[in-house]
């Protein structure tokens, strides 16, 4: 080694082991650690000597061989002015000032350069140790920003410092430990409104609303935020809204439907008819019910449905008027039936002579209005023009039998002139000498009845109402309850004599079957009928059938007790 660098190194040597002598001595045994490495460091100021003011440093009369490390290759050509060991100032956000400088400054425990790393490269004894802080200067020893500690390694004289270890960095807040300095600027609390996950009433309403009508308040969520913690929205309260007329309190003034006429769906009772008429007769009270305005701001009672006020009688034996009396101004009750006679006065019930029957009809009134009127006396049995002479038949009824007869006729006939005449099926003497039937009419049991293309008739042995159904191919059947159907007619209802009854077809039937019933509607015993069939003057068809006592009404169907037989046209 050359003599002036030996002379330059024993120097040095003896300057390190004068420092380590006073270091040993006045720190009882520890190996280069200052003795406030414990302590908070003072604020970093102005310039790099003044923030190393409380850093561990090197033993008294230290010089380092490299004295400072080299300045750092990229701090550009600055590095080289007389001034690049001077520290550059950086703003932080919140208007602090950091100090960074181009290169580090050895044994300070402070990373100066701001590179990350502590006194990097800087020469040191092997085995000592300080106190080391590898983040902002601001933040060392304060809150969770702990000093850490940095080891010289090194096999030689001189040793280099090892990583910076057990430094505490800043972290983001934790409002659940809020005196926890977790950002390291001396406000623990600073951003946190709230304990995460805590809860608490919230309500935005006006004052006196909340818990009056269904105004309830909500609940608010205390939630973790950028910067710290705050309360979240106030949920499931609720506010005041305008009434809807549902009979709840919606507004929260204490006033259920304010501004409603009635309550949404609400109904009550309601007539419009005359007074003292309602549940007289048909006269029946309605519904209202409370439904919303066209605008929606409010509700009104709506239309009275189902109401039944006063209306003209129509003669059906039903008070619509509702005055008490159901056929106001009507001749009788529709479709009524009565007894009826219209032969002189004493005659009715003597000999064959019976009354007969009438139904009540719709008849229109002088304004046009329906009203009612009875039809033809129906069925009955008057007395004839003279006697049917050796028939012992009171014909007349007038109390005697064959007065004024002519003998030599045979029984059921009668003298007609020159000639003995059954009065039963002669159509120029129908009942009666003389009394001729129409052209369009034939006799039947001395009765001129309709005559056509089919005819269907029946008589019968004792007094009384025995009924004949024809059902014609189009299935609607004829009898006393609908006269007149495809084309048939009944223009003969016997209900108190002996027949006959009649339906027939003046024009041309259906092609068909016809199904034929007799009904023993009402009559005291048991009796025979005969029905024929005849077309035109022909009878191409009888049935003879006996029927009981009286049965009422019955349908003629095939399945009918009172089938009498079909027959094919």
């Amino acid at each position: 080694m050359p003599a002036s660098q030996s002379s330059r190194w024993s120097v040095v040597l003896c300057g390190f082991l004068a420092a380590t002598v006073a270091a040993c001595g006045s720190s009882s045994g520890a190996t280069g650690v200052s003795a406030d490495a414990s302590a908070p460091r003072s604020d970093l100021g102005a310039s790099a000597d003044a923030a190393s003011v409380d850093a561990p440093g090197p033993p008294d009369g230290w010089m380092s061989p490299a004295f400072d490390v080299p300045p750092r290759t990229d701090a550009g050509p600055a590095a080289s002015d007389a001034r690049s060991d001077a520290l550059s100032l950086t703003t932080l956000a919140d208007g602090a000032v950091t100090a960074c400088g181009p290169r580090e400054r050895c044994s300070n425990g402070i990373d100066d350069d701001c590179n990350g790393m502590v006194d990097e490269e800087c020469t040191c004894i092997p085995g000592t140790t300080q106190r080391c802080f590898p983040g902002d200067a601001r933040l060392a020893g304060r809150g969770v920003c702990t000093w850490g500690m940095q080891r010289c390694g090194g096999m030689e004289e001189f040793g280099t410092w090892g990583p910076c270890m057990g430094a505490g960095a800043p972290r983001a807040v934790d409002c659940r430990t809020p005196t926890v300095d977790n950002r390291c600027d001396g406000n623990p609390g600073a951003g946190c409104q709230c304990a995460p996950g805590a809860s608490r009433s919230c309500y935005s309403g006006p004052t006196g609303t909340q818990g009056r009508g269904l105004c309830r308040a909500g609940t608010q969520t205390c939630a973790v935020t950028a910067t710290g913690s705050a309360w979240g929205a106030c949920t499931g309260e609720v506010l005041p809204s305008r009434d809807t007329c549902d009979g709840r309190d919606t507004d929260c003034n204490g006033t259920p439907d304010t501004g409603c006429g009635c309550t949404r769906g609400a109904t009550r009772s309601c007539y419009s008819g005359a007074a003292g008429t309602a549940g007289r007769g048909l006269c029946r009270a309605g519904t209202q019910t409370c439904v919303p305005t066209i605008n929606g701001a409010g509700t009104v009672w709506g239309a009275c449905a189902g109401e039944v006020v006063p209306a003209r009688d129509v003669c059906n034996g039903m008070d619509r008027d509702c005055d008490g009396n159901p056929n106001t101004g009507c001749a009788c009750t529709i479709d009524a039936m009565e007894v009826c006679y219209t032969g002189p006065a004493g005659t009715q019930n003597v000999g064959p002579c019976r009354p007969g029957s009438r139904r009540c009809n719709a008849a229109a009134r002088p304004d046009g209005t329906l009203g009612s009127a009875w039809g033809a006396c129906l069925g009955q049995a008057l007395p004839g023009a003279a006697e049917v002479c050796g028939n012992a038949i009171d014909d007349n009824c007038n109390g005697m039998v064959d007065e004024g007869c002519t003998p030599g006729c045979a029984a059921g006939t009668i003298r007609c002139g020159d000639r003995c005449i059954d009065v039963r099926s002669d159509a120029l003497h129908c009942g009666a000498c003389g009394n001729a039937c129409l052209p369009t009419q034939a006799c039947a049991n001395g009765v001129c009845v309709g005559n056509g293309l089919l005819r269907f008739t029946m008589v019968w042995d004792r007094p009384g109402d025995v009924d004949l159904h024809v059902v014609p191919p189009c299935g609607q059947e004829i009898s006393f309850l609908g006269t007149s159907r495809c084309g048939g007619q009944l223009d003969r209802d016997d209900t108190s004599g002996t027949g006959p009854e009649n339906v027939f077809w003046a024009a041309a039937p259906a092609s068909g079957t016809y199904l034929v019933c007799a009904v023993p509607y009402r009559i005291s015993g048991e009796t025979s009928a005969t029905v024929t069939v005849t077309q035109g003057t022909t009878v191409i068809r009888t049935w003879r059938v006996t029927r009981p006592m009286s049965s009422g009404n019955s349908p003629c169907t095939r399945a009918s007790p009172y089938f009498v037989g079909e027959f094919t046209y």
